[in-house]
C-alpha cells in the first residue's frame, strides 16, 4: 500500500473545504479560507523550486518547510473550528532536527 503523504492528505481532506459547501450545515470561516489560499500559495512556489534546475537543498528544504507550515496551519483552524477549545499545535506528530 502506497504511503499517505501530507499532500495526499490535503488532496484528500483539504480540498473538499476548499469547495463550496453542498449542504447549508458545511461553513468554511474566512480565516479557514484565508489559510487554504496561503497554502495553496506556498505549494505553488515549492513546486516551483523544486522544479527548477538551478535551486539548492537549502532552497528545496525551505520551500518544503514553509509548505508544511501553511498546511498545519489549516490543520488546527480545522481542529479549533471542529472542537471550539485549545488548539494543537500541529496535526500530526512532526520531527524537527
Amino acid at each position: 500500500m502506497p504511503a499517505i503523504t501530507r499532500r495526499t492528505l490535503l488532496a484528500l481532506t483539504g480540498a473538499a473545504v476548499a469547495v463550496d459547501p453542498v449542504s447549508a450545515e458545511v461553513r468554511v470561516s474566512p480565516k479557514l479560507q484565508a489559510l487554504i489560499a496561503a497554502h495553496e500559495a506556498a505549494y505553488a512556489a515549492f513546486h516551483r523550486i523544486v522544479n527548477r534546475a538551478a535551486s539548492s537543498r537549502d532552497d528545496r528544504a525551505r520551500a518544503d518547510r514553509n509548505e508544511q507550515v501553511a498546511l498545519l496551519a489549516i490543520c488546527g483552524q480545522q481542529s479549533a473550528e471542529a472542537t471550539a477549545g485549545p488548539r494543537p499545535s500541529t496535526c500530526w506528530p512532526l520531527r524537527t532536527g
